[in-house]
């Protein structure tokens, strides 16, 4: 969409426990329906709509926040350079203290 970042949308749903993935051509996020999501469609789409309206709430400001930022600079990215820097994205955002 022009007029909602799908990265920001994500993380909300993450914040709200969803555990989503994000994608890249075009920009995305999917579910992986298990056991633990499995009948839960409702506070899933409620949780959606709620994370749709927060990201329109805050515009292009989101654009500069959490995985929107990476995401969003990856793509106009030569593809040499994404790995290392998604790579180093991970090992912050999974780094045990």
């Amino acid at each position: 969409s022009s007029t909602l970042d799908i990265y920001r949308v994500g993380d909300f749903m993450e914040k709200k426990g969803w555990s989503l993935n994000s994608l890249q051509d075009p920009p995305c996020i999917h579910i992986c329906c298990t056991l633990c999501t499995v009948g839960k469609s409702k506070k899933f789409l409620q949780d959606l709509q709620s994370a749709c309206d927060e990201v329109r709430k805050e515009g292009s400001l989101g654009k500069t926040k959490g995985t929107a930022a990476i995401y969003g600079m990856a793509g106009s990215l030569p593809p040499g350079p994404i790995n290392d820097l998604l790579r180093f994205f991970v090992d912050m955002t999974l780094s045990v203290e």
